[in-house]
């Protein structure tokens, strides 16, 4: 697909997947009505309707917009694409914006969601998309758009014309017809759709589709969820709709009335699909993995073969056995030109032949029990004992074939080992009497010892005493010798390598090699199997969330609830979630010079860390050699975590940045002061020390290093200075009032110590930020405050610094063809940089967390400036 034709098909597929973030004209007043059309089974909703009261923020991203459109980014971007695609593509690329641009102008995006908009989406079992990929999960997805039916019907013209102008482009890259828009009228509601996968033989169908009905456009991505939207329409589904269940009832009544958007994300739905995906991939990598043997030895049998499959795709499955059987007098060893032969006359409903063929296969080299299994084109046979005994057969030797040589039951100790160092000299020697002899003794010593056995079968079969050396090399690998590779490649049995008896001893060689290691992966996966159902059920604690949203003047306001399910008390994470107590002041370490901070009730680390241990060590054996390990890795190090860190960190944490530069302060809760300052002095020296050794080595890395200086100020007795690499100012780090602390400013530590204590006025002093923030009325698990006012000078200053960077790395890159691009990017950030300080409206961000036990309750809101203190002329 040429690389332009390319970028309008994604140009296509944006205007019709992003058509919900839209600005809409104003609402009418009948509220949210959407959710009655979408069934009970989905896992995600979202409901949203025009305000009036939000024309401020419209018009504020507006002049955002304009300003982006008057600097010339566009152009300049073109330019850049022009530079590196060379002046066809720059062509073609024209050719996409004006194609792109005269298709979107043919939908009015205003009047789209002029009355409400919706998008909901379901997650679904597993999909397979191709017979050689894994299953993936696939969620279907339905947009919204209600309007008036005149606009709607003008939209729905619009929005198709964009789908047909995607697929042409799509069709003229292939260079043939390998997608059709398909329009139809169901029970009034007309249809365009298209199958995005059908060019793919055998995969399933993946439909975009564009609908129209009475005063609703809806775009869909794949079929069901659909077809369900459409039946709740016209009243033929037999599904609940969202909007009648009591859950979702539920759910709101719990929040005020929703005036712009209403969420709904149900986590229970949410999470049954993947845990089906994950039994499902699990169950696929709990068997040995597929192997393929004897393949592509024959060109002139490999190009039959890839016109067999052309023929396959294009669903003439006759010719497609024709060409095969061809291939197949070339080449009849060949394993997968044996097993296409299996599949064909299988989809040709040939089940004999077609299972005369796959035992061929199988014992020719395919061994590939998982293709076999899920692949579609043997469905018809999958209830036949024949068909269930092959693929046992192909996971036998898919087992062999990838066993390593493993010796049990031979240990290198002991006399019977000793005497086997001698056997091996006299084996160089090709003293292979003596050989014998030494073995024997040590067999005496060590009957059951698998290396004396296969020692006593090799010497026999260097002295012709076949019977006893195939009887030997019986008992070795009945006895733990599971050396297939080293059995196959040893001259010793050279003469013995069609002998019926050897055969089968190599094979068995190679089975329990294979179980051994399959038993040992299978104990991998039993682990992870675990420990993912573990974070299913550990997630699964959240029933559902819910969220309203309104304007309220120049603030926009949310409103959340995420319940826990019913019986969570009694489910093991519960206790790290909820015992850490609530808090109650939140204003004691803020002074009155606070511009933003958060402060958080801290999660139970212990528990947490136990809650973890506990689960690995429920994996079984696996997960107790894993913790063994772990003790193991903190004894070498000399730290054990939950001594040493988690012991004395209590969690509960306190940020606040102050006002004119003022620095910002960081505390964090703790049980043990004397702890929490000799822990951290220890790993700032251990720090110290490995930056000091690796410096050493490479002197580079002595610009890292780390050093410390106790602090001077009165009132910050214990405090030190600690200086990281080259950076002149320090970060202030100790231990006061029950937390660690550290800062940018000594000062700034102080007046928070102050504060606490009372000898500084608090926030509750600051007018601007008391009127902003949401003041806790009770406990709470958490409360923030963020300063906005600076948003777009300081991206501002963030583009300048990156523009300037970029002009700097032209100026030392050596390659004559990158530093003209680097220019060019340079000079775009540049231009940017007046657009985004355009984003200058915002004022601050709050927020407020509090949790009964059974649901956290989250109040937030977003501040913004009205248009006089914008400066905007004629404001009311």
């Amino acid at each position: 697909m040429r690389a332009a034709t390319f970028y309008l098909s994604i140009s296509l597929g944006l205007a019709l997947a992003g058509s919900a973030l839209v600005v809409a004209s104003p609402a009418t007043d009948d509220g949210f009505t959407l959710a009655r059309f979408v069934p009970d089974d989905v896992y995600l909703f979202h409901n949203a309707r025009p305000n009036t009261e939000r024309e401020f923020l419209d018009r504020y991203w507006q002049d955002v917009f304009d300003a982006l459109s008057e600097a010339g980014i566009t152009e300049d971007v073109m330019g850049l694409v022009g530079s590196v695609l060379g002046s066809e593509q720059v062509a073609e690329a024209e050719r996409i914006k004006n194609r792109v641009s005269e298709l979107v102008a043919g939908v009015d995006w205003k009047k789209l969601g002029g009355r409400e908009t919706a998008f909901t989406e379901r997650m679904t079992p597993p999909t397979k998309i191709s017979k050689q990929e894994p299953p993936i999960v696939m969620p279907d997805m339905v947009l919204l758009f209600r309007g008036s039916a005149e606009g709607a019907a003008q939209n729905y013209t619009g929005l198709t014309n964009i789908l047909e102008g995607l697929v042409a482009e799509i069709n003229t890259a292939a260079g043939g017809e390998v997608l059709v828009v398909k329009q139809a009228t169901k029970v009034g509601v007309k249809i365009a759709s298209v199958n995005m996968l059908g060019m793919a033989p055998g995969a399933p169908p993946l439909y975009l589709s564009v609908a129209l009905h009475d005063d609703v456009v809806i775009i869909a991505l794949r079929e069901q969820l659909f077809e369900d939207v459409l039946g709740l329409m016209n009243g033929s589904s037999k599904k609940t709709a969202l909007a009648n269940t009591p859950r979702f009832k539920s759910a709101f009544a719990k929040l005020p009335p929703a005036e712009d958007s209403m969420f709904f994300i149900d986590v229970q739905r949410l999470l049954n699909p993947f845990r089906t995906f994950i039994d499902m991939f699990l169950g696929m990598a709990q068997g040995p993995e597929d192997a393929y043997q004897n393949t592509g030895g024959s060109s002139e049998a490999n190009a039959l073969n890839g016109k067999a499959m052309a023929a396959y795709g294009r669903g003439d499955i006759q010719q497609a056995l024709d060409l095969t059987e061809q291939a197949f007098e070339i080449a009849p060893n060949d394993s997968i030109v044996l097993y296409n032969l299996a599949c064909f006359n299988a989809r040709l409903g040939h089940k004999d032949e077609a299972l005369g063929w796959l035992k061929k296969a199988v014992e020719g080299g395919f061994y590939a029990p998982n293709k076999i299994a899920a692949d579609g084109d043997l469905q018809s046979l999958h209830d036949n004992p024949k068909f269930k005994a092959i693929v046992a057969r192909a996971a036998e030797l898919a087992m062999s074939s990838h066993a390593e040589d493993v010796i049990i039951n031979g240990p290198k100790k002991g006399e019977a080992f000793s005497l086997l160092l001698q056997v091996h000299q006299a084996y160089e020697e090709k003293d292979y009497e003596q050989g014998l002899k030494l073995s024997k003794q040590a067999h005496a010593l060590a009957p059951d010892h698998s290396r004396v056995l296969y020692s006593l079968a090799c010497f026999h079969a260097l002295l012709g005493h076949d019977d006893k050396a195939l009887d030997f090399l019986e008992q070795a690998v009945d006895g733990g010798f599971y050396c297939p590779q080293h059995i196959s490649k040893d001259p010793d049995w050279k003469k013995f390598h069609d002998h019926p008896r050897y055969q089968a001893a190599v094979k068995q060689a190679g089975m329990k090699a294979g179980e051994l290691a399959q038993n040992g992966e299978n104990r991998k996966i039993a682990m992870i199997a675990h420990i993912l159902d573990t974070l299913m059920d550990t997630v699964g604690i959240i029933d559902y969330s819910a969220m309203v949203e309104t304007t309220d003047g120049y603030s926009a306001k949310t409103d959340s609830i995420t319940m826990l399910v019913p019986g969570a008390k009694d489910m093991p994470i519960y206790p790290v979630m909820a015992k850490h107590q609530q808090l109650t002041d939140f204003d004691r370490y803020l002074p009155q010079e606070t511009v933003s901070f958060a402060v958080a009730g801290g999660p139970d680390l212990d528990g947490l860390y136990q809650f973890i241990e506990g689960v690995i060590r429920d994996g079984g054996p696996k997960g107790e050699t894993l913790l063994a390990k772990w003790a193991g890795v903190q004894e070498q190090v000399g730290v054990n975590v939950r001594r040493d860190i988690i012991g004395w960190i209590q969690g509960d944490s306190v940020n606040v940045t102050l006002a004119d530069k003022g620095g910002s302060v960081f505390m964090l809760k703790v049980n043990d002061e004397q702890a929490a300052r000799e822990k951290i002095a220890v790993a700032l020296e251990f720090l110290t020390t490995q930056l000091t050794q690796a410096a050493g080595k490479n002197p580079m890395l002595a610009m890292l290093n780390v050093r410390t200086t106790p602090v001077t100020h009165e009132q910050l007795e214990g405090f030190h200075n600690l200086y990281i690499g080259m950076s002149p100012e320090p970060v202030v780090w100790g231990v006061a009032d029950g937390h660690l602390i550290f800062s940018s400013s000594t000062d700034a530590i102080a007046l928070c110590l102050a504060t606490a204590k009372g000898d500084h006025p608090n926030i509750r002093a600051n007018a601007q930020a008391m009127s902003e923030l949401i003041v806790p009325t009770g406990p709470f698990a958490g409360v923030s405050l963020t300063d906005q006012r600076n948003m777009g000078k300081e991206l501002t200053e963030g583009i300048g610094v990156g523009a300037t960077m970029l002009g700097m790395m032209g100026a030392f890159v050596p390659d004559p063809n990158v530093r003209p691009i680097l220019a060019k990017v340079s000079g775009i950030l540049s231009k940017l940089a007046p657009v985004v300080r355009k984003i200058d409206f915002y004022k601050s961000a709050a927020s407020r967390t509090t949790f009964d036990g059974q649901a956290w309750r989250t109040q937030a809101v977003i501040h913004y400036v009205s248009p006089e203190e914008r400066g905007e002329t004629g404001a009311k």
